[in-house]
């Protein structure tokens, strides 16, 4: 973990403010992609202390010990606290002199909540604003484990199956459907079955509209055919990845926005 520069993360805000004032699936969905991209800072006392580079930047030996400096509640339970910005790191400190503090993404956060013997119960994410928001534990582990089944899948062999679900699940593709309608930068979606040896998967294939956040689009269609998918884990992709394109070889989309859509050349 670096030692903090400037800090901004403007879209984790957005979506903070926006929860507070309309807790949607959608809106919640859009606070986990967001701090997966984030940058936040966690306070921490680092030993040795860090020392100033050439070019004056504060840098980190190595082999430092990093203790975090856990929020503890009145009924004891203790979490990571994370700042989206250095303000809001000073506003912790009756000083107004900001702590140590060291850059953590969602995946350092989400290894140190994954041991065993870890009593921590979660991330506060600017515990001093009125936006303060609380991702528990098992919420994270829950994030993580989907990206690591994401990042399984995608480096599938090239050998392994691709097929038309043997029970089309109907409840899934409907309400995929209707977020795709709702968003209105989705041109097509395609669902296929994904198998390997004895894994499968569900497979969601998206052809975004030019222009849109492809990435983010896939993470929050995921996130709406999940609790959908039974006991397969599902996964999704751009339709110009490779496993994308050998998805929709001879596939037909299960949605599209006009009726005139033809799956583009990918070759």
């Amino acid at each position: 973990m670096p030692q903090p520069q400037t800090i901004e993360n403007p879209g984790l805000l957005q979506a903070m403010q926006t929860m507070r004032e309309n807790d949607t699936p959608e809106v919640r969905n859009t606070l986990i992609n967001e701090f997966i991209k984030a940058q936040l800072l966690t306070p921490a006392a680092i030993n040795p202390p860090p020392v100033p580079s050439a070019d004056g930047k504060m840098q980190i030996d190595p082999k430092a010990q990093v203790t975090f400096q856990m929020l503890k509640r009145p009924d004891g339970k203790v979490f990571f606290s994370a700042f989206t910005s250095r303000e809001e790191l000073l506003k912790g400190n009756n000083e107004g002199k900001a702590p140590q503090a060291v850059l953590a993404r969602f995946l350092n956060y989400a290894v140190l909540l994954s041991r065993p013997d870890t009593k921590v119960e979660g991330v506060v994410i600017d515990p001093f604003s009125p936006h303060c928001t609380v991702l528990p534990r098992d919420l994270i582990l829950e994030v993580k484990q989907r990206l690591d089944q994401q990042i399984a899948i995608m480096q599938m062999p090239k050998d392994a199956d691709i097929k038309d679900p043997v029970t089309w699940p109907a409840e899934m593709a409907n309400a995929l459907s209707t977020a795709a309608k709702q968003r209105g930068d989705v041109n097509a979606l395609f669902l296929r079955l994904l198998s390997h040896k004895d894994k499968k998967h569900f497979l969601v294939v998206v052809d975004p509209k030019e222009g849109a956040d492809a990435k983010k689009m896939v993470q929050e269609l995921i996130q709406v055919a999940q609790p959908l998918a039974g006991t397969l884990p599902v996964a999704g992709t751009e339709i110009t990845t490779e496993i994308g394109r050998r998805a929709v070889k001879g596939a037909k989309p299960f949605y599209k926005k006009s009726m005139f859509y033809k799956v583009p050349k990918l070759d």
